[in-house]
């Protein structure tokens, strides 16, 4: 072969290369995008957040120095805060500074952020906070045998313009803590990790009269439930947990029962809210429904 052939065959070949690489890159660009975009965990956001949208606005809040707040309860102009903690110090302290002893319950002025003089004591954790219809009450569950002094089991009730403990309210709650406690002009649903109401046996839910009486009310679950709220209507009592079936039905989490008889109420939700599942497909109870709250319009 000569050398003019020669060198026009490599020049060939070498545009032959040259424009398989173009092409290559060509489909790599194309491709690109569409691979990024599978690889995205989520889509993209419609507006981005900036300061029109999100703002820190400045809250004044009492604190507490060591420990952890689990619940709070606003009533009128007065925030009550219930977890586990001895010290706390008012809306614009430093930490360690105007500390004033506070026995896993306190509350504050929910303007000014400054602690009020109610300073109840527990023996254990404060978990659930709930108040009466009319707000003269606030009921407390946790895990705890004495509140000032005197036998509490798990539950107890507070006069809110006086601070005084209740004397009306005292009943014997069985088990490791109450979670959660909603009211109404009448009963008291109380729900946790419990197992009997002034002796009685029942299963992580029960009733209670206003005066502490225990009601017929005993619907079950298979595991501790955490949260419960009343509807607005008050037609449902919505409680929420790591449990895996109520009433022996499978509800996982989630369910609407009747506040008269505590059966299971239609309600779609539990069929689209569901608690977790372990990798081996076996209900583990290690997930489930913290909180529940309503609006008027929601849960």
């Amino acid at each position: 072969m000569s050398a003019p052939e020669n060198t026009t065959r490599n020049r060939h070949a070498l545009l032959r290369l040259m424009l398989a690489g173009v092409l290559a890159w060509g489909s790599l660009m194309a491709v690109a995008p569409s691979a990024q975009a599978a690889q995205l965990p989520y889509p993209a956001p419609v507006q981005g957040r900036n300061a029109n949208t999100v703002t820190s606005d400045f809250l004044p809040t009492a604190q507490i120095d060591s420990g952890v707040v689990w619940t709070l309860k606003v009533i009128g102009n007065t925030v009550y805060a219930g977890g586990s903690f001895s010290a706390a110090r008012p809306a614009g302290s430093l930490a360690g500074q105007n500390t004033v002893p506070r026995s896993n319950l306190l509350s504050f002025n929910l303007t000014t952020g400054q602690l009020t003089s109610f300073a109840p004591t527990f023996n254990g954790q404060v978990k659930s906070l709930a108040a009466s219809p009319d707000g003269t009450r606030l009921y407390v569950g946790g895990s705890f045998t004495s509140v000032n002094g005197q036998t509490r089991y798990n539950i107890a009730a507070f006069d809110t313009a006086t601070g005084a403990l209740s004397d009306a309210f005292k009943p014997l709650v069985g088990g490791s803590y109450v979670n959660a406690i909603a009211v109404t002009s009448t009963a008291v649903y109380v729900g946790g990790l419990i197992s009997a109401g002034n002796g009685v046996a029942r299963k992580n839910l029960m009733a209670f009269t206003t005066t502490g009486a225990l009601l017929g009310w005993a619907p079950t679950t298979d595991l501790q439930v955490d949260a419960m709220v009343m509807n607005t209507s008050g037609s449902k009592v919505i409680v929420g947990g790591r449990f895996y079936t109520v009433n022996g039905v499978v509800q996982r989490g989630l369910a609407a029962l009747s506040p008269a008889d505590g059966s299971i109420q239609p309600w779609i939700a539990p069929t689209v809210v569901k608690n977790g599942w372990n990798d081996g497909g076996t209900y583990s109870g290690k997930a489930g429904i913290y909180s529940l709250s309503s609006d008027g319009n929601a849960i």
